[in-house]
């Protein structure tokens, strides 16, 4: 995508198969800064890694949030360009509190695209080695633990309402018919009783 400019795209598809474990935006402006960024789903450092907002909430953190940083060879260990925290909600599940986070972590996003198109350079600052604390994918027991802690990852009804939300804008008879197909499919699957 082009605009006043700057150059915004995927990483090479050679590039990303290579790393094997993330993606990025490629920036680069006809003033010769570029950048290769990851929009992180957790504070940086103490939450690399994967499934960050369940290991806060299992860690009783009052916040969590995104976190904008370079990429690099490490996973999640490029200098932060900025990062943004709101509280977390125990009552609700995992993807309940990224969904009610993410318009903050999308405004990192969106200042790094204003700055690059300004043709300002986005310099990072390193993370603390001694604060990183990487999160590999749960093992099974893991979950259990986050489960007997009384976290869930998502609830049915909060993600159908959100989709619907999202795509049948009327709030009608479309939106009313979507939300009874989709809890079918839930209930079907035995998510719901």
């Amino acid at each position: 995508m082009r605009r006043r400019g700057a150059v915004l795209r995927r990483p090479a598809g050679e590039r990303a198969a290579a790393a094997g474990r993330f993606s990025g935006v490629y920036f680069s402006t006809a003033a010769g800064h570029s950048a290769l960024l990851n929009l992180h789903p957790g504070v940086l450092p103490a939450y690399r890694g994967v499934l960050t907002y369940a290991r806060a909430m299992a860690n009783s953190d009052a916040h969590a949030g995104f976190t904008l940083h370079h990429i690099n060879a490490d996973w999640d260990a490029g200098d932060v360009l900025s990062c943004t925290t709101q509280p977390l909600d125990h009552d609700r599940s995992v993807l309940e509190n990224m969904i009610r986070h993410h318009r903050a972590g999308a405004a990192l996003m969106h200042e790094a695209v204003v700055q690059t198109l300004e043709g300002e350079q986005l310099p990072g600052v390193p993370q603390p080695t001694a604060e990183a604390r990487y999160y590999t994918h749960a093992t099974p027991e893991e979950l259990t633990a986050i489960q007997d802690k009384g976290i869930r990852l998502f609830r049915a009804e909060p993600v159908i309402g959100t989709l619907v939300r999202a795509f049948c804008a009327d709030g009608g008879s479309t939106a009313r018919g979507a939300h009874k197909v989709l809890r079918d499919a839930v209930v079907d699957a035995g998510i719901l009783p």
